[in-house]
């Protein structure tokens, strides 16, 4: 058992997540993004998975909706890269592919990878936030000083 200090020392570093586009596209297969519940769909128009990703970008970065907004979208070859405007604000971004009419997906594919985990002064999770820089863990005893700010990750049901 540790006794842990909060200081909320983590330099901000953005959250870059990569979406990419493979397999073998057929027209009208659905590519569909998610953030925070809120879904943009892109049909394709074209068999090549870069047009798809292209045009996956295109909608991601046309979107008025709030929480794509707050993601910088661009796009090489068949990725789609996803990076954090705010540095050290995490965003959690889910995607799945169907057949035009919502069937199961059968030769394409959709992947989310994370390239760079987000990571500042308000995210439990950075560990140069923490005294021994050591996440806590369940038997660890914590004390945060009035006036911190943790905002992310404060899913610890497990600890």
């Amino acid at each position: 058992m540790a006794t842990k200090f909060w200081q909320g020392d983590a330099v901000a570093v953005a959250q870059v997540d990569t979406l990419t586009v493979g397999g073998t596209v057929e027209i009208g297969d659905l590519f569909n993004t998610v953030i925070n519940g809120k879904q943009i769909q892109v049909a394709a128009t074209s068999t090549s998975t870069t047009t798809t990703a292209s045009e996956i970008k295109t909608a991601l970065a046309a979107s008025t909706i709030q929480e794509f907004q707050e993601v910088t979208w661009t796009q090489a070859g068949a990725v789609v890269t996803g990076t954090a405007v705010t540095a050290g604000k995490p965003f959690t971004v889910t995607v799945t592919t169907t057949e035009a009419g919502g069937g199961a997906a059968d030769a394409q594919t959709y992947v989310r990878a994370a390239s760079v985990a987000n990571a500042g002064p308000n995210d439990w999770s950075s560990v140069n936030n923490w005294s021994d820089a050591i996440v806590p863990v369940s038997t660890d005893s914590v004390y945060i000083d009035h006036g911190s700010d943790i905002l992310y990750g404060l899913d610890q049901s497990a600890v």
